[in-house]
């Protein structure tokens, strides 16, 4: 059912772009009317066609292979229905290919992910990547949008729009942009924010004020360290930025316990560490979907000992 919906709504909106004829605006009309869901998933489509424009060439050529498959499928032989027939499942493509979440103006609205990735789009079209473990609460208005890390990770690529700033705050620091690629992490031990493209400036709150620390470029990242209120420039390589979203763990020195709770927010392990050893450095690339792995190039690295037994994987150093 909600699938006839979203197909139809993708129909209506191709029409009304190419000119409505006098039954098809009397026909959407009365469909629109109809129920709000049907007015739900036209303005949804209306926000996918605008997100659409904005695709990298790649993304736009993978949903253009599926929209042939689609076409293939269809049996109609006149011209002008046969394009609005094709329009329309290119909208519906992409809809599903993104399986994004939409927000309304106005309203505060609050996601925590589990163990997926989430992704969400605002009405403007800028987007939201949750990683797992993740809690925030996203708020679009007219004036402005602005994002609240609880905890977590996320990616964001805004719109640009120079009179409704993008503000992404965590904790007592704030980042405020106009349009750009950057990734934001609450951590319980630190907060970063890391810049894809574009630029960013990064405040902290003292006193109730905002104070400049830095403005990120392209390729640069500030870190503040919640425990002893440390604050570290560095340059970084932007392939590594987010990669989580492509299912894959990049550390750079990570403890071994920090790295195996990285991989526990996406996989039910029930996994026990000598103390003795949780503070052993980490630096990599490991596929989420690979932890045995790691663990055989962990127990390779370090000359760790690994057992499992009724449920558990136990992690010692090797007498």
């Amino acid at each position: 059912m909600k699938e006839n919906i979203k197909e139809k709504a993708a129909y209506f909106f191709t029409c009304k772009k190419d000119g409505f004829s006098k039954e098809q605006e009397i026909e959407f009309n009365s469909w629109i009317n109809e129920n709000i869901e049907h007015k739900k998933a036209y303005e949804n489509v209306q926000r996918i066609q605008q997100l659409f424009v904005s695709l990298s060439k790649d993304t736009k050529e993978k949903i253009s292979q599926e929209v042939h498959q689609g076409i293939k499928r269809e049996r109609i032989f006149r011209k002008t229905q046969f394009l609005k027939i094709a329009a329309s499942i290119l909208l519906v493509i992409v809809v599903s290919f993104f399986g994004m979440e939409y927000l309304n103006f106005g309203i505060k609205h609050s996601f925590a992910t589990n163990k997926e990735i989430k992704n969400i789009v605002l009405p403007d079209g800028s987007t939201v990547i949750l990683d797992a473990k993740t809690k925030v609460d996203i708020k679009y208005f007219e004036n402005k949008r602005e994002v609240n890390i609880i905890s977590g990770k996320a990616l964001f690529d805004v719109a640009k729009n120079p009179n409704k700033p993008f503000i992404v705050n965590a904790n007592m620091i704030k980042v405020e942009v106009l349009g750009t690629n950057f990734e934001v992490k609450n951590e319980e031990d630190k907060i970063s924010i890391d810049v894809v493209s574009g630029k960013v400036k990064v405040e902290e709150n003292k006193d109730n004020k905002f104070e400049e620390l830095a403005i990120l470029t392209s390729g640069k990242r500030i870190s503040f360290d919640k425990e002893n209120n440390k604050i570290i420039l560095k340059d970084i390589d932007i392939k590594n930025i987010a990669s989580w979203k492509d299912g894959i763990l990049f550390f750079q020195d990570y403890s071994l316990e920090k790295s195996i709770n990285e991989f526990k927010k996406y996989k039910d392990i029930n996994i026990f560490i000598d103390n003795n050893i949780k503070k052993y450095m980490i630096s990599g690339s490991f596929k989420i979907d690979e932890f045995d792995k790691f663990l055989f190039a962990l127990s390779k690295i370090y000359s760790l000992k690994i057992d499992r037994k009724d449920n558990y994987i136990y992690i010692y150093k090797k007498s």
